[in-house]
C-alpha cells in the first residue's frame, strides 16, 4: 500500500537555537533552563555553554537536564569570555 503524505502538514516551523552562556551561574540555572525547555514552540534547541565554571554548573545541568533531546551541552576547558563562548 502506498501512502501519500501531505508535505504542507508535515512542515515544521523554523528551527530556533537558544544559546545560554554560563559562568558560575548555578543559582540561576534551574529557573532559566526549566523556563526555556518548557516552551510551547516545537522546533528548538538549547545550546548550554559552560565557560569553565567552578561552582558545579556543568555537572548540575548534565545531571538534571542531560537527557533532554532539545539540549546540547558544551563544557569548555577554560573561560574563553563572552564572545568566544557565544560563537
Amino acid at each position: 500500500m502506498i501512502q501519500k503524505i501531505n508535505l504542507e502538514q508535515k512542515k515544521l516551523p523554523p528551527l530556533v537555537s537558544i544559546i545560554i552562556l554560563n559562568y558560575n551561574g548555578l543559582k540561576f540555572l534551574s529557573g532559566c533552563l526549566s523556563s526555556v525547555l518548557n516552551t510551547n514552540y516545537t522546533n528548538f534547541e538549547v545550546i548550554f555553554v559552560d565557560n569553565n565554571s567552578s561552582d558545579g554548573s556543568a555537572e548540575f545541568i548534565k545531571n538534571k537536564y542531560g537527557k533532554n533531546s532539545n539540549l546540547k551541552i558544551i563544557d569548555l576547558n577554560k573561560n574563553y569570555g563572552t564572545c568566544v563562548g557565544n560563537n
